[in-house]
């Protein structure tokens, strides 16, 4: 009985890309390639990083998916692309390029698993609808200065932008809520909500951010650092500085850091006037947000405030 094997026109380079079928037959050897396929959608985080063909909801700017087929629904047959922070992402992406829903592209990565799926990360190359936009000459990912130590930690844009390496290194932000295991893990804002839980908190480099993707997801251990940050316990750190010691990995299907071994609370506890007219982003002392805070003391973008 003769076999039909599958025949391989793509060679992984600028000129003779892998077809989608044919990186995801590479099994994420990762290797530095360039494949060509149809977008076809991007990946949901907060539906099981479910394939999403439409447009609607809250569209991620991070990631998109390619196909062999415009028409195609089944993640499966997709290869899930990371768009690195820079140029990539900006003329890529679907939250800001509807048009590009159905077009032809060819991108330059590396063939690493990605959404549970053959993904390609570090991407650095690309040319969109046969047009050399990027090519192998095109802008290479931004990429953060390199640290280990709590003198100069990441911020949660930096660390989003490395990908979930697995190495250890400090992060820095302002804690703004916690994951919701019984909702997709959606992000939960403030220190509020009958599933709350002391397991993880959110990061984020802006005290008021709302989108998850741009959040970096934090385990809080056993021990000490769960018994200090958690908001549970804590309310009142919602809106904190915190800088934090631990390993890039993904959690709750986003950029994350695990095994936290060493932790820096950064406020002051000392109390600032200011005037209530102030535009600013408040929490009350048990970690839920006010929308115009008055006589009294508040957390104001990390700042012990007492507003008059």
């Amino acid at each position: 009985m003769l076999l039909a094997l599958p025949v391989f026109a793509g060679n992984g380079t600028e000129a003779t890309p892998y077809s989608v079928a044919e990186a995801i037959a590479q099994n994420n050897s990762g290797a530095e390639a360039w494949v060509e396929g149809y977008i076809v959608g991007w990946y949901d985080y907060a539906n099981n990083s479910s394939l999403v063909t439409t447009l609607t909801g809250e569209v991620a700017a991070t990631n998109i998916a390619l196909a062999d087929n415009a028409s195609e629904t089944v993640g499966a047959n997709t290869l899930a692309i990371q768009l690195p922070v820079g140029d990539l992402r900006t003329a890529l992406n679907l939250k800001d390029n509807a048009g590009n829903l159905g077009k032809k592209v060819a991108i330059k990565g590396k063939l690493i698993k990605y959404f549970g799926i053959c993904g390609l990360k570090e991407c650095n190359g690309y040319k969109l609808d046969g047009s050399s936009v990027g090519g192998g000459g095109g802008e290479e990912p931004v990429t953060p200065p390199a640290t280990d130590n709590e003198a100069n930690p990441y911020t949660c844009a930096q660390t989003i932008a490395l990908g979930n390496p697995g190495n250890e290194a400090w992060i820095k932000g302002y804690i703004i809520g916690w994951y919701d295991y019984a909702n997709n893990s959606a992000l939960a804002l403030g220190a509020e909500g009958s599933g709350m839980v002391a397991t993880n908190i959110a990061l984020a480099d802006n005290a008021s951010e709302t989108v998850k993707d741009n959040t970096v997801a934090i385990q809080l251990p056993n021990g000490d650092v769960r018994a200090a940050l958690n908001l549970i316990d804590h309310p009142e750190n919602v809106g904190k500085f915190v800088a934090l010691k631990g390993k890039l990995v993904k959690y709750f299907g986003i950029t994350g850091l695990k095994e936290v071994s060493a932790y820096k609370l950064d406020y002051t506890n000392a109390i600032t006037e200011i005037t209530r007219n102030e535009e600013s982003v408040a929490y009350d002392l048990q970690g839920r947000r006010v929308a115009q805070p008055a006589n009294g003391i508040f957390i104001i973008n990390g700042r012990k405030v007492l507003v008059k």
